[in-house]
């Protein structure tokens, strides 16, 4: 299946950008969350979630990593 309107590079650099934006943001919230997470007891329930979401987290960075890669390959940027 092919895109009706296909990504032009100023498109794709603007994507890429975006992504790039939303990676910092995710890291500055992993940073945030590490941090509140080290004021909490280690085996509270407020902890467990934490560890959670801090790991829910890297997983949504791992993802974001591959599609800036995607945006690199098919635009070579």
């Amino acid at each position: 299946m092919t895109c009706p309107c296909p990504l032009t590079g100023t498109l794709l650099e603007k994507l890429h950008a975006g992504l790039h934006e939303v990676v910092r943001l995710v890291e500055l919230e992993h940073y945030l969350l590490r941090s509140r997470l080290d004021g909490l007891k280690a085996e509270s329930e407020a902890a467990h979630i934490l560890e959670g979401v801090i790991v829910l987290d890297a997983v949504l960075n791992q993802k974001l990593a591959h599609l800036l890669g995607i945006c690199r390959e098919v635009g070579r940027l």
